[in-house]
């Protein structure tokens, strides 16, 4: 009895505990909180997030925090719906070209948060932002299809001669190089979204920043602080509904440690949860809230090839399989097992996920050399003292990183240095000097296919060593994104891979939360987002 008064209290004066840093987040003695405190038929959701929101500059990777943001308050041309089908975004309408080559887009008659008209001009200078060579853009070559555009970013032609076209100020029109019939999806990344004049000169001069226009259903509030982001409706959206919509304000809250999310849930703190591990959340299902699951990513190392040891693939091949799958998960998850696969949204499709699943996360490699010193092959090999490794700040690619040192230096025998960055702060240049990267960046069902696009096209001097007619097919993409031809690709690519030892298959993350019964109206995007597009709460 003394053990459950104890817990209780403590849970209590944790609660207690949040809501005062989260007062003095506001100001000194919760001034500003007051000044700002929302009158009281005003509906205000408060949303704890894992991580601050350091960038929301579209050239450039997002955490997962920062995406879940940027979908909400920006609207790209065209969206996917809940099912993964092509649907209207700031365009209501579009058509293609017979030969598959162009492709027209029709605005909406809507605008920015400022009130002022969106144009096909904003969506212009969006793309051009994206692909300038000065922006140093990781995501550029994501729009090489379109005519002209990879010389545009090599600085061979001009804006003119690229193919994107303003007819008028509703209607903008995409010329393709060749026909790409994933052109569509490529456009609802969240890279790709208008941007006015003076905000593109802005973006360029601090390469971060948080937006005051935007052309989304919400729009990020001046009272927003570090730690502390205040969302309110767009009141000049299209979607925008009079009755309800003025009376909603969303509160992005940092919390960084997740145990302190859900003790931050348990106690109404917050009414939404997010970045929550399966086996933390599934205690508070019945009696708290919903747990509703998101998004599943793979999650991988790259052996950088071009630098000694792992220019020597039988190095790295024992770096590979010493580094056991089981031991860096237990590591990070406490209990030797990887994120559960059962979890996986109806939404997706359990045939081809199935595939995915054996081809490539059942592949990772474990060492199977029971009675062989692989440490020992690994130093006589080269007298190897030291690698490197550079991960990434999110609290969990942080114990993920450790576990990985920990278990490479006792199977190995050798010391490993450690760098937790943002990869925005790593020069380009500075890449090549680790032996072990992470790769940055989020995909459902994490698909080595974008991991290798994106290698080839930002850092062809880290080497993948892969054949060349492969490389020209994933650079070329001259393949239909349908499911099965999709897949033939992404296994072709997973085999060589793993016959070259290149990833490091390290964990799989699955993005979940927990949300308050009385919230209502919350939707998931097909990347795996939360939107507030419909939220609102019923009667507590």
């Amino acid at each position: 009895m003394k053990k459950i008064i104890l817990i209780l209290s403590f849970v209590l004066l944790f609660g207690f505990f949040v809501r005062s840093c989260t007062d003095q987040r506001l100001g000194n003695d919760g001034a500003v909180a007051e000044e700002y405190a929302p009158e009281a038929e005003v509906m205000t959701i408060r949303h704890s997030i894992g991580t601050e929101v350091k960038n929301l500059n579209p050239a450039f990777p997002l955490t997962f925090d920062e995406g879940n943001l940027f979908f909400n308050i920006y609207e790209t041309i065209v969206k996917l719906d809940s099912n993964g089908n092509i649907t209207q975004g700031s365009a209501n309408s579009w058509e293609v070209s017979q030969d598959n080559l162009v492709y027209t887009f029709h605005l909406r008659d809507t605008m920015w948060s400022d009130g002022s008209k969106l144009t096909s001009r904003d969506f212009f200078n969006g793309f051009k932002y994206i692909l300038e060579r000065e922006t140093e853009s990781p995501f550029a070559y994501k729009l090489f299809p379109i005519l002209n555009a990879k010389a545009f970013h090599d600085k061979l032609v001009d804006e003119n001669e690229l193919g994107i076209n303003i007819v008028d100020d509703n209607t903008l029109e995409i010329i393709l190089e060749r026909p790409r019939e994933d052109i569509l999806k490529i456009l609802t990344l969240p890279y790709f979204v208008p941007l006015k004049s003076e905000q593109r000169f802005q973006l360029k001069a601090e390469k971060e920043s948080y937006p005051n226009v935007t052309n989304g259903k919400y729009f990020i509030d001046k009272e927003s602080k570090e730690g502390f982001i205040i969302l309110k409706r767009n009141p000049y959206h299209y979607d925008y509904d009079i009755e309800k919509d003025k009376d909603i304000i969303i509160e992005l809250i940092t919390i960084e440690n997740s145990s302190n999310r859900i003790s931050a849930f348990q106690t109404g703190v917050v009414d939404i949860a997010s970045n929550i591990l399966p086996k933390e959340g599934d205690y508070l299902m019945a009696e708290e809230g919903r747990y509703e699951f998101t998004g599943y990513g793979n999650f991988y190392y790259i052996l950088n090839s071009s630098k000694y040891p792992f220019n020597d693939m039988s190095l790295r091949d024992i770096a590979v399989r010493s580094a056991q799958v089981e031991l860096i998960s237990e590591g990070v998850n406490g209990d030797g097992n990887l994120t559960s696969l059962d979890m996986l949204s109806s939404r997706i499709n359990q045939n081809i996920y199935s595939k995915i699943e054996s081809q490539i996360l059942d592949r990772q490699i474990i060492n199977q050399g029971q009675n062989i010193d692989l440490g020992l092959l690994f130093r006589e090999s080269g007298f190897i003292d030291r690698i490197s490794i550079l991960s990434f700040e999110e609290e969990k690619d942080i114990k993920t990183a450790i576990a990985l040192k920990s278990v490479l230096e006792k199977t190995l025998g050798i010391g490993v240095d450690l760098n937790i960055s943002s990869m925005r702060d790593i020069p380009k240049e500075e890449l090549i000097n680790y032996d072990i990267i992470q790769y940055p960046g989020f995909e459902n069902i994490g698909s080595i296919l974008d991991v290798m696009e994106f290698w080839i096209w930002n850092y062809p001097e880290i080497s993948l060593e892969i054949s060349e007619e492969l490389e020209a097919e994933i650079i070329q993409r001259d393949i239909s994104p349908n499911e099965e031809d999709y897949l033939e690709l992404l296994v072709e690519i997973g085999n060589e891979i793993n016959e070259g030892n290149v990833f490091l298959p390290v964990y799989n993350k699955s993005t979940t939360n927990l949300i308050k019964p009385y919230i209502q109206g919350l939707d998931i995007s097909k990347h795996g987002f939360l939107l507030y597009d419909n939220i609102m709460i019923e009667k507590k």
